[in-house]
């Protein structure tokens, strides 16, 4: 070979190897760049991982924060369904329920008496259906003929009952009764009160309708079986009893 072009393969060759210098240089170059690239991107993400933990621990406390206050809220709200339903179930009975002493012999064997109230709203027609003989019923503020406000039970009644008297006595004729039956003669009749009141024996001879002839168990009780008791108007009657005893 000539040295001409000896010479040539030799400039070729360098020039070759120039080349790839050139070539490896640019793929270094790159790598660096894309792993500085790389770098940059994974500081920001290790930078922000406090702020996303910080931010969780945030999140937590603010759902465990809303969950105790729901929990609280629910919690004051049982109280409150709780105290307002007592507070309802008092209400009806102190309402519509009355706990009456009998204190003297007229009910024997009755000592008290648990009084269910018959709605004044409701008409005679419907006390009459819910009313039956035999049942003890209260009466409230019943007008007597006489002087009975005198005696020492009813001044004792009014002090009870701030100015109310209330009779607990026993239904035995209702609306439309005729009083000359057997049941109704029977019945003992006396001439005066432990008081020395005088007594009249009822004149009339049925029952009228909005009144019942009530009447007690003792032979010395004051009722309807005198004229200065009287036939009862129904809407005298606050209730009837459901339990005694």
């Amino acid at each position: 070979m000539s040295e001409e072009r000896k010479m040539v393969c030799r400039e070729l060759s360098s020039f070759r190897e120039l080349s790839s210098f050139r070539g490896l240089c640019s793929f270094k170059g790159r790598c660096s760049l894309r792993g500085l690239s790389l770098l940059r991107g994974m500081i920001p993400f290790k930078g922000l991982s406090p702020l996303r933990g910080l931010n969780f621990l945030r999140g937590y406390r603010s759902f465990k924060y809303t969950l105790l206050k729901a929990n609280l809220l629910k919690a004051t709200l049982k109280v409150l369904l709780s105290v307002a339903s007592f507070y309802l179930v008092c209400t009806v009975i102190t309402t519509y329920t009355h706990l009456g002493e009998c204190a003297s012999d007229s009910l024997q064997g009755v000592r008290y008496a648990l009084f269910l109230k018959i709605s004044s709203s409701k008409t005679a027609s419907f006390k009459t259906l819910s009313l039956k003989r035999s049942d003890i019923v209260l009466i409230q503020n019943h007008p007597l003929a006489y002087g009975g406000y005198n005696t020492k039970d009813i001044k004792d009644k009014r002090a009870k009952n701030k100015g109310e008297v209330r009779f607990a006595k026993r239904l035995l004729g209702m609306p439309g009764d005729l009083l000359s039956q057997e049941r109704f003669k029977a019945l003992p009749l006396l001439e005066r009160t432990k008081d020395g009141d005088p007594l009249t024996p009822l004149k009339a001879d049925i029952v009228p309708a909005g009144y019942v002839f009530v009447a007690g168990d003792h032979p010395r009780s004051f009722d309807s079986r005198y004229e200065e008791f009287g036939l009862v108007p129904l809407d005298k009657i606050w209730g009837r009893a459901l339990f005694a005893w």
